[in-house]
């Protein structure tokens, strides 16, 4: 393994890098919460359609019954 001296152009870019790599990681963070409420927002549409669906069932088997 090689030993390199951390000079101070070193040290910018490893500070650059970080920062670059913080950067990206609140974009995907950001990017994940809004996939999340999208997908809330989806299984909760999916759960009305779902319950208007046995809605109609059920009346459709009363009014069968009667």
């Amino acid at each position: 393994m090689s030993t390199e001296r951390w000079d101070d152009e070193r040290l910018d870019r490893l500070a650059d890098l970080i920062e670059s790599n913080a950067r990206a990681a609140r974009e995907e963070r950001q990017q994940l919460f809004e996939m999340a409420k999208n997908h809330d927002r989806l299984i909760e549409s999916n759960a009305r359609v779902i319950q208007a669906l046995a809605n109609a069932a059920a009346e459709a088997g009363e009014e069968r019954q009667q």
